[in-house]
């Protein structure tokens, strides 16, 4: 089974979503407008120096799809020491992330 890159997004997205939806249910209500009286706003910003390597953020862990990352990006590949498991997708793609 070949892998497209709209499906490979398509369940990277969705696990990466659903994986936060959790947390936010975990913050009780008060600590979310603990902040409200005093005003202060801060803006975030992260400067990734040369960039965000996005193939290397998500990968396949499954023997196939491992095997075509692997000859992909065969001098930046991740080691599959380096990639911790996500839980089981919709789609059934066995996926890790850096």
């Amino acid at each position: 089974m070949s892998i497209t890159r709209r499906s490979f997004l398509k369940g990277a997205s969705g696990t990466a979503v659903s994986g936060m939806v959790p947390l936010s249910l975990s913050i009780p209500v008060s600590s979310a407008f603990a902040n409200e009286q005093g005003g202060y706003k801060a803006l975030i910003c992260l400067f990734l120096h040369g960039g965000n390597d996005s193939f290397n953020m998500i990968v396949p862990t499954d023997a196939n799809n491992q095997s075509n990352y692997q000859t992909a990006r065969p001098n930046i590949q991740l080691a599959s020491s380096e990639i911790l498991a996500i839980p089981s997708t919709e789609s059934g793609q066995a996926l890790g992330i850096n």
